[in-house]
């Protein structure tokens, strides 16, 4: 493991391996959570007619997204 600055732990990356979404990537989620989170940002809404590809990742997800709103000062209500 390699230490940063703030002290966090970051996962060594194998030569020729890149590591995240895109170069610079330093997000922990999942692509599809991130749509999730994208598209809750946007608004208003997410449903499961509206949104099939991102309904069942919002489900897989939840507790990890509930909780990356909640830092941002915002809630997830389901409805299911």
């Amino acid at each position: 493991m390699v230490s940063s600055e703030e002290g966090l732990t970051a996962l060594p990356v194998a030569e020729g391996e890149q590591q995240g979404l895109y170069p610079g990537d330093c997000g922990e989620l999942p692509e599809t959570a991130r749509r999730v989170l994208v598209q809750l940002l946007i608004g208003p809404s997410l449903d499961a007619a509206r949104h099939p590809k991102l309904w069942p990742a919002l489900i897989q997800h939840q507790e990890i997204i509930r909780s990356r709103l909640a830092d941002l000062f915002l809630e997830l209500v389901m409805d299911v």
